[in-house]
């Protein structure tokens, strides 16, 4: 018996800065309400028709830090004219970012208040509008203090390569995932959800939304895969996926339905009792996460089938 364990830290900081180094420009040129802290320092964005744009660039500065916790184990066995294989691995997601892509404002100038009123398409001067100083519209957001986004996804997975005949080997795979906390969850609670009851914007993790995420979390993950390899000569090898369906379940109307499950847990590997592809802990495919949104989108009512047929495949090997 073989037994690995893996811990592992990943730290990825990007940051963004305004060019502006910190000055409060808008401040100084008498424009109020505008630099509240390093944040938001630099000039509005001021766009004027046939003028170029002047200020800060929108969503500067950034502060986005990703920290990922991973750990994961697997153990390796043979008993038998078994090979069996099992493990799980689990990833701390950390994101901590603050950004917003309009903090400093946005004072864009049109042609309604120096064009001709007979002739409003082919006349107005913006320069003359920006000296005027009547913006078409201004509008501002922001973001009050970095957001600590987190998630955790899980998976599980037991393997068996069954040499059931010298000649005949079959590989059952089971591989179960829970994406906890999908898509994201903030520590302090603060993301809401827009409830389409109400037409509100709803606080996440209260009556409603009790999910701190927003999304119902999704327990229905499950992918087994069984296939087999048969080699007839020594350089040929017939091998063939019997049965290979993930299962999921509609939110909507509760019904059981399947669509193939090759993409998500199919990683070719050789080298095997006969050579053939299959790994149920393979990490080289979209995460359970994406499996759940398809899972959630089904409408009520609606079965949908998609079986992955069976097939047949003949390999020959030969030499370097």
């Amino acid at each position: 018996m073989i037994n690995q364990t893996r811990l592992g830290v990943s730290y990825q900081p990007l940051d963004n800065v305004e060019m502006s180094g910190n000055v409060p420009l808008a401040e100084q040129f008498g424009i109020p309400g505008v630099n509240l802290d390093d944040f938001t320092s630099g000039l509005p964005a001021i766009t004027a028709p046939g003028l170029t744009r002047i200020g800060s660039l929108g969503c500067t500065p950034a502060v986005l830090h990703f920290t990922n916790y991973e750990v994961s184990n697997n153990t390796d066995m043979t008993r038998g004219n078994h090979s069996v294989s099992f493990g799980f691995n689990a990833v701390r997601r950390h994101s901590n970012v603050r950004q917003s892509c309009n903090s400093r404002g946005s004072f864009p100038f049109s042609l309604m208040f120096t064009n001709n009123p007979v002739n409003p398409a082919n006349t107005g001067f913006g320069a003359a509008e920006l000296l005027l100083g009547r913006p078409q519209r201004m509008t501002i957001d922001g973001t009050d203090g970095t957001l600590g986004l987190r998630r955790t996804d899980w998976g599980f997975y037991v393997q068996d390569d069954w040499k059931v005949m010298p000649k005949l080997t079959v590989n059952l795979g089971l591989r179960y995932e829970l994406p906890q906390d999908y898509p994201q969850s903030e520590v302090a609670g603060r993301l809401i959800q827009f409830d389409v009851d109400t037409g509100l914007p709803a606080p996440l993790g209260q009556d409603g939304f009790p999910n701190g995420s927003g999304v119902k979390l999704d327990t229905n993950n499950l992918a087994p895969a069984l296939r087999a390899g048969l080699p007839l000569h020594r350089e040929d090898c017939v091998s063939g996926r019997l049965w290979h369906l993930l299962l999921a379940r509609s939110r909507a109307g509760g019904e059981w339905f399947g669509f193939p499950a090759a993409d998500f847990l199919e990683h070719d590997r050789t080298g095997g009792p006969s050579g053939f592809p299959g790994d149920a802990r393979s990490h080289g495919r979209p995460a359970a996460s994406e499996r759940s949104q398809l899972a959630g989108a089904e409408p009520r009512g609606l079965r949908a089938r998609f079986p992955d047929p069976l097939h047949a495949a003949v390999e020959r090997r030969r030499a370097a």
